[in-house]
């Protein structure tokens, strides 16, 4: 995905919550911490693999998705993701497959039982 547009949905869904859902606090802190514990995942994985083991477009796609989870929905949305893209992984007998899709995907459940509950 573009840098811009990652970018851009990010600031939209932080405006949306901000505006319309949980408020500008709680949107503005899902969305630093859902990019701050992706970037710290990347460069941790970085170092220790002393290769690339995450891009950079998953922390930036975490900027708008933490927005939408929230503080409370982020540890689930990022353990679910985790959990799927490491099933998927065993089960295809891969080494690396993109790990938005598994972003994407869970914290759209997140927020779906966000929304019900």
């Amino acid at each position: 995905m573009p840098f811009s547009f990652t970018i851009s949905a990010a600031v939209i869904a932080v405006f949306g919550e901000g505006l319309f859902g949980s408020g500008w606090l709680l949107a503005c802190a899902g969305s630093a911490a859902g990019f701050g514990l992706l970037k710290l995942a990347q460069l941790i994985a970085r170092w220790s693999h002393k290769k690339e083991c995450l891009g950079s477009g998953d922390a930036v796609l975490m900027l708008s998705l933490g927005a939408l989870v929230g503080l409370e929905g982020l540890p689930w949305a990022l353990a679910l993701a985790t959990g799927f893209a490491f099933l998927t992984l065993k089960l295809l007998q891969k080494e690396k497959l993109p790990f938005g899709p598994f972003l994407v995907t869970a914290s759209l459940a997140v927020t779906v039982v966000q929304w019900s509950g």
